[in-house]
């Protein structure tokens, strides 16, 4: 078993850096479950990880091939000891605690209708590489191109998270949605999604007007400069 690690949007980006390689260790082969101890260098960088734990064997020629594999998220939050603690190299994103007390998603107990958490990790671990995305996507193209590991923006690194789960609870509300009589009541609960598709797009939209003017800002200032002299 191995697990290789890489930084979700690094991914294609980069053909000299490799995505780092971990053995793993099968814990119980039935259930599926599997271990990895990663090393300390391996964690101090916050940020959103695209992962692959694969069953690698080799062939008569010793050449590895794959089994099988499973992809997933790996989060690595920021801290006081991470490594964008010690200097401003790497920020990190929100962290999943942030995003969910700004969502009111901190416990089951907040929901009253679904008494769960509405949104899952993976869910959290997308809209925070979507504000990212856009940035590096919308014109005018700024190098380098950012990460989650050191996009600065908090502020609207976070609005712009928000935006994105709400269109994706406004997708499952518009999926779901049913009208339904039940001992003479007729009922609705999952006629939701325009409240979420409205407060989706404005957060959103928010971040997009946030991302024009601030690249423009930016590539504005790039095209002016001095020389200086020594006379």
């Amino acid at each position: 078993m191995k697990l290789r690690l890489r930084e979700q949007l690094s991914i294609g980006r980069d053909s000299i850096t490799k995505p780092a390689v971990f053995a793993a260790t099968i814990v119980n082969a039935e259930a599926g479950q599997v271990s990895v101890a990663l090393p300390l260098n391996s964690t101090t960088v916050p940020g959103v990880y695209f992962a692959e734990m694969a069953l690698v064997c080799l062939d008569a020629d010793g050449c590895e091939y794959i089994v099988f594999s499973n992809v997933f998220y790996a989060i690595i939050e920021r801290g006081l000891w991470s490594a964008g603690a010690r200097g401003n190299c790497a920020l990190g994103p929100p962290s999943l605690a942030e995003v969910r007390l700004q969502l009111r998603d901190s416990s089951p107990a907040e929901s009253f209708l679904l008494d769960n958490l509405m949104f899952d990790d993976a869910e959290i671990a997308l809209s925070i590489q979507r504000p990212v995305q856009y940035w590096n996507e919308i014109p005018p193209p700024l190098n380098p191109l950012l990460t989650t590991q050191n996009f600065p923006y908090r502020y609207h690194w976070l609005e712009g998270i928000a935006g994105n789960l709400f269109l994706i609870a406004a997708e499952s509300y518009r999926r779901n949605n049913l009208t339904y009589s039940a001992g003479g009541v007729q009922l609705n609960d999952q006629d939701k999604e325009p409240n979420y598709q409205r407060e989706g797009e404005r957060r959103w939209n928010d971040f997009r007007a946030f991302v024009r003017a601030k690249k423009a800002s930016i590539n504005l200032e790039a095209g002016f400069g001095e020389v200086g002299s020594t006379y």
